[in-house]
């Protein structure tokens, strides 16, 4: 299962029209949304009669710091298509400020980082693990961790014991393959595979 990252509030003559990815809630009712996540809301007639107290401007589409709108399709399809893509990359953008990566370099470790890492892998927190060839990125604790499998093995701790330790945890989740996001979604990811298991909810 997607984690949902963003909502998309719209008329249903609308909601049909529009090519729907994964990881966006979409709804007809702002009361429905998921809260704390960025929203973008379809069409200048319905953001106006959502927001009838607010003064809205057909040339600013921020409505506040995680409100925005956008023409829907039926009144002009090609800056909707724009301002829908525009919006899946504010949220990459927020996701990447909230949620830190750091890669450890475990030959830079010190013994008290060492522990503090292990410590925190072997806690009862939920783990989810994607695994890229010889990469592992962890997400826990609302922070991403990389590792290179292949220094562990060159430490002598081989590849398949920390993999079985990470799959034996029932508190985990792991895979091996993204296929679970579509082809947009790993678009707007690029290069950052890092993002995976943040998208991942199990």
């Amino acid at each position: 299962m997607i984690r949902k990252l963003g909502n998309i509030v719209a008329q249903k003559s609308d909601l049909r029209l529009m090519n729907k990815v994964s990881f966006i809630h979409y709804t007809e009712v702002m009361t429905d949304i998921i809260n704390d996540i960025p929203t973008l809301i379809i069409g200048w007639n319905n953001v106006k009669r959502l927001y009838p107290d607010t003064p809205l401007s057909i040339l600013k589409e921020k409505i506040d710091n995680k409100t925005w709108w956008c023409f829907s399709p039926q009144e002009k399809n090609t800056k909707h298509i724009e301002c829908v893509s525009e919006f899946y990359q504010t949220i990459i953008e927020i996701i990447k400020e909230k949620i830190p990566y750091h890669f450890i370099n475990i030959f830079e470790l010190t013994l008290s980082e060492t522990k503090e890492i292990i410590s925190t892998l072997n806690s009862n927190t939920r783990v989810v693990c994607y695994v890229h060839y010889n990469f592992m990125y962890v997400y826990i604790n609302n922070e991403v961790l990389g590792f290179n499998l292949e220094d562990i093995e060159y430490l002598g701790i081989p590849k398949n014991k920390i993999l079985k330790y990470f799959y034996n945890n029932t508190n985990n989740s792991i895979f091996y393959k993204a296929d679970f996001l579509q082809e947009e979604v790993m678009q707007i990811i690029q290069n950052n595979l890092y993002l995976i298991p943040i998208f991942y909810e199990g």
